[in-house]
């Protein structure tokens, strides 16, 4: 729905979905937002559709976002179209004037005084700490601009209709979007990817600039520079800086970069506030580190999954930090990035553009090639029928799974009977369509993972068509069998010996992981557990109904396979609440049901996973510990820092 307002901001109709088409909003991450609409000519509402009336409609997130309509285009070809082109409503802050404003407060305050005399009012504001800045005659989004820049936040800008009054809000937060763990993957939900990399940016050495210097005529002279600051390399320093120097170059950026000769390419760094040489030093330093690496910009054209019934969990929002994966792209793609800006149609989620920046890569090599013997295996042909699926199994494994308990994202949930990993005896993984346990370790410190179960695995339905022993399945009369196939025959020992292998090292790679154990108490990684967990209980709890195996399909090792239900008839109990899994014997259980995970200790509930919430006694960080905008890290063996990542 589209609705229409006249110059006061009147109502003066409503477009139904339907009526319009090719309805295009774009938007960048504190920068342009615009948006586009076609309506056909003969119809009468395209009176309202002019310059200056506004147009109005609900994002994903059911607020309401205004635009101004600029530029209109009539077309005639197969008939008369209208298109309408707008911008969005804070373009109008470029018409008021900030004449003099110098904060030195908090982000809320100094906001407030570039919106003073305007339309517009501060919104939801986050605590951003306390920072400077000013205004001289300009315009007041200019002003906002630099209130954001100054106390690094992120502007949002959404507007509330009620009772005929648009009232207008601008947002400033730590940081729009959120961690979700979404996966864009080639052949899912990415219809084409595009690569760029610019270096016509590219510096490596900067002049630093700060603050005039206040004369005694209460004037400000020459700007504050670092030449007097001294860098050593040897006292700690980043780069060697001598004094009089009135730059800071990188040495490995100039040999990469720079000109014949060994000359730098310079630009100038400034910053109107800073009235302190060794920190406007620091700043320049950090300026030039950003500045000294090409622009690496992805843009995608993907389908928009959470349209979809059942999808909803594939939502992707302004600044959220995605994962790509697409392995046709030579080297593969598979890297983290945060979404910098959004073109969608509103009308058709199948046709929504991504631009993606600052990457990062999360993928280890050897997992990446691991997954490709998989395949290679799987394109084999094997004379075991019965292990048809069982390599794309794991293959999806591999690419589908994630958690964030104790194992990286791509190893699937980890539940252990000791919440120190290093002194647990026992283990249940759970990943993306495949069961495993171990008892045992190898020398490393790793798991030795039995598979016990998969996406194929166990269904009650056929089980219980006829009998299974110990040593021979019996099948009753009418069973036919694939044309060529002798149930008789033998497996091929060596083919069967080869996959072992294969499936062997795949364990072996995932859990030399180990030492990327990461528990995330971010909110937002609590909720992207909570989203996994919720999938794969909802998968699980349905394996009662669906206990089922191909007997038909069952050939050669058929003591492997009587090996596999025996446990399993021993370590499940399915009942109406879910799931229970133990040894026999052994006090601890694990219980799954679509609420929650829970590790049982002598019929006591010791912890769990649930809704927003994960419950543990002790939990083990080896590495780094992110927490809202900081992290947590080990530097040395005596030293932890705590950095701020924004």
């Amino acid at each position: 729905m589209l609705y229409i307002f006249d110059s006061t901001e009147k109502l003066i109709a409503t477009l139904p979905e339907g009526s319009f088409f090719d309805a295009i909003h774009r938007e960048v991450l504190n920068g342009e937002n615009t948006f586009r609409f076609s309506f056909p000519g003969n119809k009468e509402d395209v009176q309202y559709i002019t310059e200056g009336n506004l147009v109005a409609f609900r994002d994903l997130d059911g607020y309401f976002q205004l635009f101004e309509i600029k530029r209109i285009v009539d077309n005639h070809g197969d008939g008369l179209i209208r298109t309408a082109h707008s911008e969005h409503i804070y373009y109008e802050l470029l018409d008021d004037i900030v004449t003099d404003k110098r904060p030195v407060s908090n982000a809320r305050v100094a906001l407030e005084g570039m919106l003073e005399n305007t339309r517009w009012q501060a919104g939801v504001v986050d605590d951003l700490g306390v920072s400077s800045t000013h205004a001289y005659y300009e315009s007041a989004l200019s002003g906002v601009q630099k209130v954001a820049n100054a106390w690094k936040g992120e502007l949002r800008w959404r507007c509330v209709v009620e009772g005929g009054v648009i009232t207008r809000y601008v947002d400033l937060l730590a940081m729009r979007g959120t961690d979700t763990g979404k996966q864009f993957a080639y052949s899912k939900d990415i219809l084409s990817i595009e690569r760029e990399v610019d270096t016509s940016g590219v510096v490596t050495a900067l002049y630093g600039r700060g603050k005039g210097i206040e004369l005694d005529s209460g004037s400000y002279g020459r700007r504050l520079t670092f030449a007097d600051v001294v860098w050593s390399t040897g006292a700690g320093d980043p780069v060697d800086k001598p004094a009089g120097q009135e730059w800071v170059g990188d040495p490995e950026a100039l040999a990469r970069w720079g000109r014949p000769g060994g000359r730098h390419r310079f630009d100038v760094f400034v910053d109107e506030e800073e009235t302190d040489a060794e920190r406007l030093l620091e700043k320049t330093w950090a300026e030039l580190q950003v500045r000294k690496n090409p622009r690496v910009t992805y843009r995608l054209d993907v389908v928009a999954l959470e349209e979809l019934t059942g999808y909803e969990h594939e939502k992707v929002r302004l600044g959220d930090l995605v994962r790509v994966i697409d392995r046709e792209f030579k080297p593969e793609l598979v890297v983290s990035a945060r979404v910098v800006e959004i073109e969608r149609d509103l009308l058709d989620p199948a046709n929504t553009t991504l631009v993606l920046g600052s990457f990062a890569p999360t993928i280890v090599e050897a997992t990446i090639n691991t997954a490709k013997r998989l395949n290679e295996m799987a394109n084999r042909p094997f004379n075991t029928k019965w292990l048809d699926g069982k390599i794309s199994v794991l293959q999806n494994a591999i690419e589908n799974t994630q958690s964030y308990v104790f194992q990286t994202a791509d190893d699937g949930i980890l539940i252990l009977d000791a919440a120190d990993y290093a002194t647990a005896t026992k283990a249940m993984k759970l990943g993306g369509g495949i069961f495993a346990i171990a008892n045992q370790k190898d020398g490393q410190g790793g798991w030795n993972w039995r598979t016990f179960g998969d996406g194929a695995g166990f269904t009650a339905d056929e089980i219980t068509t006829g009998k299974l022993t110990a040593s021979v399945v019996q099948i009753g009369a009418g069973t036919t069998f694939e044309p060529g196939y002798d149930p008789s025959e033998k497996a091929d020992r060596s083919d069967h010996d080869e996959l072992s292998s294969i499936v062997s090292e795949h364990s072996s790679l995932l859990t030399a992981f180990s030492d990327e154990i990461l528990l995330k108490a971010d909110r937002t990684e609590v909720d992207e557990l909570n989203q996994t967990v919720q999938q794969h209980s909802a998968q699980i709890s349905t394996v009662a109904d669906q206990v089922s195996i191909e007997v038909s399909r069952l050939e050669g090792e058929i003591g492997a396979t009587s090996d596999e239900l025996t446990m399993v008839k021993s370590h499940f109990d399915f009942t109406a609440d879910g799931l229970r899994i133990r040894k026999p014997g052994s006090p601890m259980q694990v219980s799954i049901s679509n609420e929650q995970i829970g590790l049982i200790d002598s019929g006591q509930l010791v912890a769990y996973i649930n809704g927003q919430e994960m419950n543990i006694t002790r939990a083990k960080v080896l590495q780094s510990l992110l927490v809202g905008t900081h992290v947590i890290e080990k530097y040395s063996d005596e030293i932890t820092l705590i950095r701020w990542v924004g």
